[in-house]
């Protein structure tokens, strides 16, 4: 095809390159044998046109012949291919061409291969090194000792145990090196906790004629501002993937900086020296323990209190902020909270509640997805201590990169409160007929007391697989089903994405009866997901 589409293209810019300096063509040139460039007519040689086409089809056959004989190089070579290879050989060396295929356990249940349950490939080694036999020597008659050799099969199964083999100690060996990164990003955040650190700005950078670098800050905003804070000459810092500068007023009568807007900087002050206590949940059993909440309240009825959770110096700010200008996704409803592990300032308005975690998850467990229960329950701890869902009926959960319209979902609010679902322990909407997926969760103000009330059995129930192996959505929905035994509908409506309900051309997102969509991960393709939406739908603000 390269081929094809060099010879064409020198056929068509020869003429060009040619002539490139000829003055402009009288008029007896301007007929159907030239060509007009940059306002010149020039001349082309009939036969060379004559002669593209041919040469372009001629090119394109070629092409296609050399492609073919290389992906089967045994229809002209043999049985063995231009790289010395046998037809046995070839085909074996894709017998594990990808060392990550899952496996089938003694249940019959599907497991990925992650890096504490890996089933090593299954095939035939063959002998094993320096094995010998004695065979009859032809010329001789004597018996002699030979060592017996592999087939070709049985060497690609050697080579692809090994490189099975390699994998999973690269997933053991990712696998510790993320615990303790989790453990080194849950102290500092705990230290903030412990020296009250105020809110991150951000988008904002300190203007100061006084400032230095601080490498050992160059990781986060949240390092940056322990470094100024440990430093006795800083009253200030600004941070971006650039790295961490520390500041100084200019003078002591100074009390705050001027500040600039900038893109993907975040700036603050530093904490308090003197540290205080700060509770911080270590062991796993109390971090999937909830509070023991409140009496349930009174509501209206569709009331929503909508929420997300963002990953601080994330792209996911962008979406954030980008819905909060627009008052689009969770700032459609009445109420809403933006919760993270860091005290952030996004706007105007918008400053982000926090939860004791350090938001960081692995993919693996038994679907090699985000393993983030921990994260979630953090998160519903927070809901449950604030209260702030004591004042309606629903609670909504949404990840910043869904794009919903909390009017479409009014409906199948109503549907559920008028089928007298809402009593304890409440009722909860599924949104995947393999089971509820995180992009958007919906619980009434009773399942989410069900939930509190039921997490430590929920945990103990699930201690020998799901509590490891699950993400939060799977978790919470089978402890719903299996322990709270609060009311599961299935609304096929609720959600379209790419891991469940889809078809061809869902994320232009124009199905007006659909609530969600998931996922748009940049602001550019939320927003036009958005303005598609509303092109067939223009949802008011919910109540």
């Amino acid at each position: 095809l390269l081929l094809a589409l060099a010879v064409h293209v020198r056929s068509v810019m020869l003429p060009y390159l040619q002539t490139e300096r000829e003055e402009p063509a009288d008029e007896e040139f301007q007929s159907d044998d030239s060509v007009s460039v940059r306002g010149l007519a020039i001349p082309v040689d009939p036969r060379r046109r004559s002669l593209r086409l041919p040469w372009l089809v001629t090119a394109t056959f070629v092409a296609a012949a050399v492609a073919t004989v290389w992906q089967r190089p045994s229809r002209l070579f043999g049985s063995s291919g231009p790289r010395g290879q046998t037809a046995s050989e070839s085909d074996t060396e894709e017998l594990w061409f990808n060392p990550h295929p899952g496996h089938h356990d003694k249940w019959g249940n599907y497991v990925a291969d992650t890096w504490d349950h890996f089933q090593m490939p299954v095939c035939d080694e063959g002998p094993k090194e320096g094995e010998t036999k004695e065979v009859e020597d032809p010329d001789t008659g004597e018996t002699v000792t030979k060592p017996v050799e592999k087939t070709p099969a049985q060497k690609a199964c050697v080579r692809h145990k090994q490189i099975a083999q390699n994998f999973h100690q690269q997933q053991i060996r990712n696998h510790w090196a993320f615990v303790n990164r989790r453990k080194q990003v849950a102290a500092l955040h705990k230290w903030q906790g412990e020296h009250r650190c105020a809110a991150q700005i951000v988008n904002v950078d300190f203007l100061s004629k006084v400032g230095w670098q601080d490498y050992s800050g160059k990781e986060s905003a949240a390092h940056c501002q322990r470094a100024c804070t440990k430093n006795g000459h800083c009253n200030g810092f600004s941070w971006n993937k650039w790295g961490c500068w520390l500041k100084e007023y200019a003078n002591s009568s100074m009390t705050y900086f001027e500040v600039a807007e900038k893109e993907g900087t975040y700036s603050g002050y530093p904490c308090h020296k003197n540290a205080t206590d700060y509770p911080w949940i270590t062991k796993e059993v109390d971090k999937h323990t909830l509070p023991q909440p409140p009496e349930p309240q009174p509501a209206a009825n569709a009331s929503m209190l909508c929420t997300e959770l963002v990953l601080p110096y994330s792209s996911e700010i962008d979406l954030v902020l980008f819905q909060y200008k627009r008052k689009i996704s969770i700032f459609a409803c009445q109420n809403y909270v933006v919760y993270s592990s860091q005290l952030m300032y996004l706007d105007a308005g918008l400053t982000t509640r926090k939860i004791n975690s350090s938001q960081l998850c692995e993919s693996g467990g038994q679907w090699d997805t985000a393993l983030n229960t921990d994260t979630f329950m953090a998160f519903w701890r927070a809901v449950i201590l604030d209260a702030d869902y004591l004042s309606v009926n629903w609670i909504i959960k949404v990840d910043p990169d869904t794009v919903w319209f909390p009017d479409r979902l009014v409906p199948l609010l109503r549907k559920q409160e008028q089928a007298d679902l809402m009593e304890e322990p409440g009722v909860y909407l599924n949104n995947c007929g393999q089971g509820m997926h995180g992009p958007i969760e919906v619980l009434s103000q009773n399942a989410v007391r069900a939930l509190a009330l039921n997490s430590e059995k929920c945990f103990q129930s699930m201690i020998h697989w799901g509590d490891w192996q699950w993400g939060e959505d799977m978790w919470v929905d089978q402890c719903f089903m299996n322990t709270a035994h609060s009311h599961r509908v299935y609304e096929n409506k609720l959600l379209a994405e790419d891991h469940c309900i889809k078809w061809w051309g869902w994320d232009s997102c124009y199905a007006k009866d659909r609530v969600a969509f998931h996922p748009f991960k940049n602001v550019w393709k939320y927003k036009q997901c958005v303005e598609h939406a509303l092109k067939v739908s223009t949802p008011p603000t919910v109540k």
